[in-house]
């Protein structure tokens, strides 16, 4: 009976279900803080009941900007931020893995011709 080589898939810490738990509870959060404001602030400012075909959060420039930055923007800087990181660690992984290569084959190539003079 040949022995395995690989090892069986590791249980994820508890810790990490705690973070996801609390990263989950972070955008939550975040979201409320967005949302609900505004919700306020507009109930609180309306003078009367708003026209049946015209939205009234889209009437305040602050809260379009706001929102927009921190529901966008704001993610996507952080997402090509944290793609362009991935991407360089990948790129200097693949130029250790290419010389590495180059090196095995050098010294692979050395051994051949050592054994081929004999």
């Amino acid at each position: 009976m040949a022995a395995r080589s690989e090892r069986p898939p590791a249980r994820p810490p508890r810790w990490l279900a705690c973070r996801a738990n609390l990263l989950i509870l972070l955008v939550w959060v975040c979201s409320s803080a967005i949302s609900f404001p505004a919700i306020a602030w507009w109930r609180a400012t309306a003078t009367g009941p708003p026209p049946p075909w015209k939205c009234p959060f889209t009437e305040d420039t602050g809260y379009l900007v706001f929102s927009s930055t921190v529901s966008f923007y704001g993610p996507l800087t952080v997402m090509v931020f944290t793609y362009f990181r991935i991407y360089r660690a990948a790129v200097k992984y693949t130029t250790t893995l290419k010389v590495r290569a180059t090196r095995i084959n050098s010294i692979l190539s050395m051994n051949r011709s050592y054994y081929r003079k004999e």
